[in-house]
């Protein structure tokens, strides 16, 4: 579990991910959708939706050290 604190900076560095990293992301970890579905719903490969949460989260390693 994370604190509250933690969690507070987690979600406002969400946030300011750009919607191409934002919404793949969101819907990976916030509503569990698989990579196949993502890709469905961003009409895109599974593989750009792996590259696309490879370079989400890099992003908001960057952002919370």
């Amino acid at each position: 579990m994370i604190s509250h604190e933690d969690s507070e900076r987690l979600n406002q560095a969400v946030e300011q991910l750009p919607d191409k990293y934002r919404v793949p992301l969101v819907l990976a970890y916030y509503n569990d959708a698989s990579y196949d579905e993502i890709a469905t719903s961003l009409s895109t490969s599974r593989n750009h939706v792996g590259v696309l949460l490879l370079r989400a989260r890099q992003k908001l390693r960057e952002e919370l050290e």
